[in-house]
C-alpha cells in the first residue's frame, strides 16, 4: 500500500497517459469541427488530389466529422471513467489507511500522550494556516476533476451537435438570371 496521504493523492494527476492522449484527440477534433461550422470553411475541393466535393459530399464530411468526434468522446469517457474510479479509490484507501493508523496509535498510547500529540498537531495546523486544509484540497481536486473530465465531454458534445446539425452553404446564386437557369 502507498504511503501517500489522501491530500497528496488528491493533488496528483487523475488522468493516465492513455486518457490524456484521448482527451487531446477529442479536443483537437472537436475544435476543428467547431471552427469549420462557425466559420463556414467547408472544403469544396482538394486541388492536389483533383477532388471536387458536391453539396452531398460536404454533408457527408460534416457527418463523418461528427462520427469521428463521437468516437473520440466515447473513448475518452471510457478511459476517464476508469481513471476517475482508480483516483477516487486511491483517495478512499489512503483515507481509510490513515484512519486505521490513527486508531491503532491511539490504542497504543495512553491518554497523556494522545493529548500531547493532539496539541502538537493542532499547533502545526494553526501555523500552516487554512491554505493546507483538507477542505481546500478537496475543492481544488474537485475543480481539477471537473476540468479534466467534464470540459472535454461538453466540448465534444457541442462539436458533435454542431457538425451533425449544420449543412454546408449552397452554391451562391449568380446575379445573372440566365446563369442561374443554366445551372439548374
Amino acid at each position: 500500500m502507498s504511503n501517500a496521504s489522501p491530500a497528496e493523492i488528491r493533488l496528483r494527476d487523475p488522468l493516465s497517459e492513455t486518457t490524456r492522449a484521448e482527451r487531446r484527440s477529442l479536443l483537437a477534433i472537436s475544435v476543428i469541427g467547431l471552427i469549420i461550422v462557425k466559420t463556414g470553411l467547408v472544403p469544396s475541393k482538394i486541388s492536389a488530389l483533383g477532388i471536387d466535393f458536391s453539396f452531398t459530399d460536404q454533408v457527408f464530411l460534416f457527418r463523418a466529422l461528427s462520427a469521428i468526434t463521437a468516437y473520440f468522446l466515447l473513448a475518452f469517457v471510457i478511459y476517464a471513467a476508469s481513471d476517475l474510479a482508480a483516483w477516487t479509490h486511491a483517495i478512499f484507501s489512503a483515507t481509510r489507511e490513515r484512519i486505521r493508523e490513527e486508531q491503532m496509535q491511539e490504542l497504543d498510547s495512553d491518554l497523556q500522550q494522545r493529548n500531547i500529540r493532539r496539541a502538537v498537531e493542532h499547533e502545526i495546523a494553526s501555523r500552516l494556516g487554512p491554505a493546507y486544509s483538507t477542505l481546500r484540497l478537496s475543492v481544488i481536486s474537485q475543480i481539477r476533476a471537473l476540468f479534466d473530465f467534464l470540459v472535454p465531454v461538453v466540448i465534444g458534445l457541442w462539436s458533435i451537435f454542431a457538425t451533425f446539425t449544420t449543412h454546408p452553404p449552397t452554391a451562391p446564386k449568380s446575379p445573372n438570371p440566365a446563369a442561374n437557369h443554366a445551372n439548374a
